[in-house]
């Protein structure tokens, strides 16, 4: 009786083990992910401090007007505390160069591939709630399959799951959603590059081809007033496009603060309907009165109105792109295939790990390898797959102010 309790004790000894093993793999896992969701959400809420700071800023800033009067007006903001703030921020060094707005202007393109990129956080993915959590809910239901996968051995055997099949059905997701992914993400990055190169690009274009000309047509000190005045309109344009993508636009305030509107246009502008373009008639008027006194030339006018279209439809067709989404049906379908492999490869790593706990209880059965592969999937694949919706989802209305978004 001695013997047989003897030789029964190293086997339930090696299957507690086990137990006991797992469980903290577990929870240090659990541990590990908490943590990254906690500095995402801190990072998040530093983001938006710093915008509130930044417009509280612009609206404390002294505004000095141009010497020629208030059509000329130069914003002058303190914002060298912020731009402080911005360079403590950065990581690994000169990784990244920042605009004052906080968002990134460039990225050294030789650190971006070296090998160090495997632990930044800040300015990553993982730095993204959306995607931190996806991958501790993979963690969550990889308990909890294991967990049932237990219960179902113990008390109903006849139903357990057959864990080659979990494994074939995992690879057939990810090959299936890779594949859908990557349509997405090209079209996605297409419509990104549109929005800044044929659209964003061409509205400062028109404003660089405007500026040239004046500066050839409209020379001297008696026409500084005028080109002032034009390139503030300009400006003032420039802003309101990205503040009407953020949903601020009716905020005029703020660019009375800086300079780049009067109380009076300001007032003006307030109940006006896509207010981005409707300074470019302003500035076509300014040249309208320019040709009425003689001062412009038929074809020159011509050429003006060309410049002040072309602006005007620049900025229909960045909201033509913002306010013309990708189908959600399409959208649908891809992150409910998204969401579906992160369960299933939770499935698979849950059930493979019950299934090797279960060996360990068989001295006479070898217990199944691969476990380390499962995990690396189980953290790889979720992160992979909702880092690329998280991904498209920021290309999406590059106009915002994420710190990817444009400056």
């Amino acid at each position: 009786m001695v013997n047989a309790t003897s030789s029964e004790s190293p086997v339930n000894l090696l299957y507690d083990e086990g137990i006991w093993v797992v469980g903290t793999i577990y929870i240090l896992m659990l541990g590990a992910v908490i943590c990254t969701w906690l500095c995402s959400r801190r990072i998040t809420k530093d983001r938006e401090s710093y915008c509130e700071g930044w417009y509280d800023a612009l609206s404390r800033g002294t505004v000095q007007p141009h010497e020629e009067g208030d059509s000329g007006g130069d914003a002058l903001v303190d914002t060298s505390a912020y731009e402080e703030k911005i360079e403590r921020s950065t990581f690994a060094g000169d990784m990244f160069t920042c605009a004052t707005s906080g968002n990134m202007l460039k990225y050294d393109d030789m650190k971006a591939i070296n090998f160090s990129v495997l632990f930044m956080f800040r300015h990553t993915l993982w730095s993204s709630p959306s995607t931190s959590n996806q991958v501790f809910v993979a963690l969550i239901f990889a308990v909890m399959f294991f967990i049932l996968d237990q219960l179902v051995l113990h008390y109903i055997p006849t139903l357990s799951i057959n864990p080659e099949a979990v494994d074939k059905m995992a690879s057939l997701f990810t090959n299936l959603v890779g594949v859908l992914l990557g349509f997405y993400i090209s079209t996605v990055v297409g419509r990104w590059w549109n929005l800044r190169n044929s659209t964003l690009g061409s509205l400062w274009g028109a404003v660089d081809d405007m500026c040239l000309l004046m500066g050839a047509h409209f020379s001297g000190q008696e026409c500084k007033t005028f080109r002032t005045l034009v390139l503030r309109y300009a400006m003032a344009s420039f802003e309101l496009t990205f503040m009407q993508a953020q949903g601020h636009d009716n905020d005029l305030w703020r660019l009375s603060k800086r300079g780049l509107l009067t109380p009076d246009e300001v007032a003006k502008l307030s109940s006006t309907p896509s207010k981005s373009q409707a300074v470019w008639t302003w500035v076509a008027w300014l040249f309208h009165e320019m040709h009425l006194q003689g001062r412009c030339s038929d074809i020159l006018l011509k050429l003006f109105y060309e410049k002040c279209v072309q602006a005007r439809g620049a900025i229909g067709g960045i909201f033509a792109y913002l306010d013309t989404q990708i189908p959600f049906v399409y959208v649908h379908l891809l992150a409910c295939n998204v969401h579906m492999l992160t369960l299933i490869v939770a499935s698979d790593f849950g059930v493979v790990t019950s299934r090797w706990i279960q060996t360990l209880a068989d001295p006479d059965v070898d217990p199944p390898g691969g476990n380390l592969v499962k995990f690396v999937q189980l953290i790889v694949i979720p992160f992979f797959y909702n880092g690329c919706l998280e991904v498209a989802r920021i290309m999406t209305n590059p106009l915002g102010t994420e710190y990817a978004h444009f400056p």
